[in-house]
């Protein structure tokens, strides 16, 4: 029966992986275009040694955007983390079981990181250059300890792979093979309030409503060259973070894996899954949690890193306000979160940002930069499975890539809701591919300009919505399938609807080409 099951259940998978692809080749065709036209010849352009395998494929290869986002989240669905980063970084899948962890090898030994020059708004370019080159020097080193980072990350696996009572019993093990390399700390009891300090130092919580601080950045939950985390087991817990922790990987892996509980996470910048040349993480397996932060956080990924939030159940709220002002729109600041890839203009491919959300009826909240996006040669996922959300936002979100980049926005069920100001609800722009996906509900798309299948300066912008009554509603004209030629090639935009009574901008709509590779198609 079990085996029918499976069966069953690969099948269906099968189907709905591919269908985003058949939808881009079809709605691709009414331009008398294909996949073909819309890929990145990577080699005509200038490349670096620190691009990740699947965010190069997925420029060459944009329509295989579902199809690798499926393979990616098989791993992390199994908690096979290391497999994860593997595939992101070398974009390789291997079916061999990990070899026995080594807690004596868990340090890189790199030189220290300090990340300050990403958040100084005073910093000058002199100093941010020479941040990031020291920055640069350590990714270069990575590669000379890939056999050490690999062990650390199936150590983390491990951890998270052990029941309650089997944790506890490998404690004394654990503590005995790290030696001093690992601080682990275990909790009482009763409702606890763990103080951090400094990097690479494990807590291990059985019962409780616990507090965890960060007494100051760099600390909670931040691995720098080596492991750090917070395994809780039961209870509604508190994590209160500066910058740099709650799930944070400096050249190393810093997680939070709660079990249990209605939970709390909130920090500044760096944080709540962010990987720069790492991985940082947040697993949370049950609970209605909320995610608070300012920047570079929520699922964000720097150059060679992983960051990500995967939240099993429950309704959730993904918070990312105040912090940087954006230089384009006073008041309003650059968060670069919630699911986003980010690497440094002509000089360093970027990292992948994700958000999994598996259920429950969610809210996604920010400004500029958020929602399965990205900027320069990165990749940003949000990929919500079930339940009625509510993703709010002003500009460059919600499946927007910019500058040579993929951002995608998958929503599998729900009646949802998407609001934006601009550059939004899948939008490509210079040579870049951004997509939002909806399988069904009746939803609701607002934005002002250059969204909803939008493809600008070269770029491929496309929104596909599968079933459902939806309503789609701009307040200009580049919007719902709309591209502009520059450079003396094309741009692709492309608004697909492809089944359910709905409306644009309060009117029904039938099948039109509105500029050269502009679409808009409303095929039921």
């Amino acid at each position: 029966m079990k085996k029918t099951i499976s069966l069953f259940l690969a099948l269906f998978s099968a189907v709905l992986i591919h269908s985003n692809e058949k939808a881009i080749i079809e709605g691709m065709s009414f331009m008398a275009s294909s996949p073909t036209d819309i890929k990145l010849d990577l080699d005509a352009f200038k490349k670096d040694s620190y691009s990740m395998a699947l965010c190069d494929y997925l420029l060459e290869n944009p329509e295989k955007s579902e199809f690798e986002t499926e393979n990616l989240l098989i791993y992390m669905r199994n908690l096979s983390f290391s497999k994860a980063y593997r595939y992101c970084d070398l974009r390789e899948s291997t079916k061999k079981k990990p070899k026995k962890c080594d807690w004596s090898d868990i340090i890189t030994g790199y030189e220290n990181q300090n990340m300050e020059f990403m958040i100084n708004e005073e910093i000058a370019d002199s100093d941010y250059y020479k941040g990031v080159r020291k920055f640069l020097k350590n990714a270069d080193s990575r590669k000379d300890n890939s056999k050490t980072f690999t062990n650390m990350a199936e150590c983390v696996d491990y951890l998270l792979s052990l029941s309650e009572e089997k944790l506890n019993s490998e404690i004394e093990s654990i503590r005995k093979s790290a030696g001093d390399k690992l601080q682990i700390i275990i909790g009482t009891e009763n409702d606890d309030t763990h103080r951090i300090s400094k990097e690479n130092v494990l807590i291990i919580d059985f019962k409780g409503n616990d507090v965890y601080i960060a007494e100051n950045g760099y600390s909670l939950a931040c691995g720098i060259n080596s492991i750090s985390g917070v395994i809780d087991f039961h209870g509604d817990d508190i994590y209160e973070g500066k910058s740099f922790d709650i799930g944070c990987g400096i050249n190393g892996i810093g997680f939070i894996d709660d079990r249990d509980g209605n939970d709390s996470y909130s920090s500044k910048h760096g944080a709540m899954g962010a990987g720069f040349c790492g991985m940082g993480f947040i697993l949370d397996r049950s609970g209605n949690d909320s995610y608070t932060g300012s920047g570079f956080c929520q699922g964000f990924g720097f150059t060679k890193g992983m960051g990500f939030i995967y939240d099993i159940s429950g309704d959730d709220s993904y918070i990312a306000r105040n912090g940087f002002e954006d230089h384009r729109e006073e008041s309003y600041h650059a968060h670069l979160s919630q699911g986003f890839g980010y690497g440094v203009r002509d000089i360093a491919s970027g990292g992948i940002g994700i958000i999994l959300d598996e259920s429950g009826d969610d809210l996604y909240s920010g400004e500029y930069f958020v929602q399965g996006s990205s900027y320069w040669k990165s990749l940003g996922i949000l990929y919500d499975n079930s339940g009625n959300d509510v993703y709010k936002s002003r500009r460059y979100s919600q499946g927007a890539g910019t500058h040579f980049t993929t951002g995608l926005l998958f929503d599998r069920t729900g009646d949802d809701m998407y609001h934006s100001w601009g550059v939004s609800q899948g939008c490509g722009h210079d040579f870049s591919f951004g997509m939002l996906t909806d399988y069904s509900g009746n939803d609701l798309y607002y934005s002002n300009w250059l969204s909803q299948g939008a493809g600008n300066a070269n770029g491929t912008g496309m929104l596909i919505d599968f079933e459902g009554d939806d309503s789609y509603k701009t307040n200009k004209t580049d919007c719902q399938g709309w591209a502009n030629p520059l450079r003396n090639t094309f741009s692709y935009g492309m608004l697909f609807d492809m089944k359910g009574r709905d409306s644009f901008n309060e009117t029904n709509a039938s099948t039109r080409v509105k500029t050269r590779m502009g679409v808009l198609i409303d095929k039921d």
